[in-house]
C-alpha cells in the first residue's frame, strides 16, 4: 500500500507521498529552477513511480511550498536522501523538520546524500550534520554529433537488434565480439534486451557467454538505460580482463555511440569514480566532457 498522510506542526505542515501529482512535481522543477537561477546545482531527483520512492512536501499555511526531500529506500540498510528548499527560506528549520520525518521513514537504515561540490549551502549542512564523504564521483555526458554514423563494414547485428519498431530497448546490453577470419580489427556489435532481474555485474554476463562463443571473441559489454527519447545513460562497462589496456574499450564506446546516433540518441551520460583514473581517460578520450562532480555523504 503506497504510503500517502499529513504531518502537521504549528507553521506548517509535511505531506509524505509515493504518488506526488503534477502540481506538486511542477512545484519541485520550481524550486530546482530557483535554485539555479541562484547559480546553485542541486541533487537530480528521481520521478519514477517507485515504491521506493517516497516524497516529503514541506507546506506553509499560505499553500506554499518551499522545501522538498525525495527518500529512495535502496536496500535494507541504507536509504538515499536529496532535497531542495529554495534560496529565500532557509535557515528557518524547514530542511531539519523534513530530515527528522525522513528519518523516521527510514528506520535503522543509514542516509546517504548524493550532493553537487558546487552547492556551498548543502556542503554547508552536511558540515553541520557531522556527515561523513564516503565518495566522489563524476557526472559526465557527450553531446553525438548529428552528422555520426554507423561504421559500415559492420553494423549492429540484426539477429539480436532491437524490437520491432527498430526503438532502442528501455535497457539494452551492447557486447563487443571480434570477428575472426575477416580483416585485421574488425568488429561487431551484438545488441538484446536487458531484462529487469538479469542486470547485474557485467562480469557475470561475460562469463556466461564465454562459453557460447570462441573465448578469444567476446571482448566486453555495456549497458545503456534511456532517461528521454534523445537520452541514454551508459553504466556497466567492462572489457574482459585479459584483454584491458589494449584499446578495446575505447572501440566499445566509439562503436556504442555510432549505434546510439543510428536510433535517434543525441545525449549520452554516465557516472564514474572520481578514483577511476583508467575510466576517466577513456571517457574523455571518446568525447565526454564533466558536468558536476557529485560527493556522497553518510549521516
Amino acid at each position: 500500500m503506497k504510503i500517502q498522510k499529513t504531518i502537521t506542526y504549528t507553521d506548517f505542515s509535511i505531506l509524505v507521498t509515493q504518488t506526488p501529482d503534477a502540481s506538486q512535481l511542477s512545484t519541485l522543477d520550481s524550486l530546482i529552477l530557483s535554485c539555479h537561477q541562484n547559480r546553485e546545482n542541486v541533487p537530480e531527483f528521481s520521478f519514477s513511480d517507485d515504491e521506493k520512492n517516497i516524497f516529503l512536501f514541506l507546506m506553509r499555511s499560505d499553500g506554499s511550498i518551499p522545501a522538498v526531500l525525495a527518500l529512495s529506500i535502496l536496500d535494507e540498510e541504507t536509504a538515499e536522501c536529496r532535497a531542495v528548499t529554495a534560496p529565500a527560506f532557509r535557515r528557518q528549520g524547514y530542511f531539519s523538520a523534513l530530515l527528522e520525518e525522513a528519518e523516521t521513514l527510514a528506520g535503522e537504515r543509514d542516509l546517504i546524500f548524493p550532493l553537487p561540490n558546487s552547492c556551498t549551502d548543502g556542503l554547508a549542512v552536511m558540515q553541520a550534520l557531522g556527515a561523513e564523504c564516503l565518495s566522489t564521483e563524476y557526472e559526465m555526458a557527450c553531446q553525438i554529433p548529428a552528422s555520426m554514423e554507423t561504421s559500415r563494414y559492420n553494423p549492429c547485428d540484426s539477429s539480436y537488434c532491437t524490437n520491432q519498431n527498430h526503438t532502442l530497448f528501455e535497457t539494452a546490453r551492447w557486447t563487443l565480439i571480434s570477428q575472426k577470419g575477416n580483416r585485421k580489427n574488425t568488429f561487431s556489435l551484438q545488441v538484446r534486451e536487458e531484462a529487469e532481474n538479469e542486470e547485474g555485474t557485467p562480469s557475470v554476463f561475460l562469463e556466461s557467454i564465454v562459453s557460447d562463443l570462441n573465448a578469444t571473441s567476446c571482448i566486453g559489454s555495456c549497458l545503456t538505460t534511456r532517461t528521454s527519447e534523445t537520452c541514454v545513460c551508459l553504466h556497466h562497462v567492462e572489457i574482459r580482463e585479459d584483454l584491458r589496456g589494449k584499446g578495446f574499450g575505447t572501440i566499445l564506446v566509439r562503436r556504442l555511440l555510432e549505434e546510439l546516433a543510428d536510433f535517434g540518441v543525441k545525449r549520452v551520460i554516465l557516472q564514474v569514480s572520481g578514483d577511476n583514473a583508467p575510466a576517466l581517460s577513456l571517457y574523455k578520450k571518446t568525447g565526454f566532457a564533466i558536468t558536476q562532480s557529485l560527493s556522497y555523504y553518510l549521516y
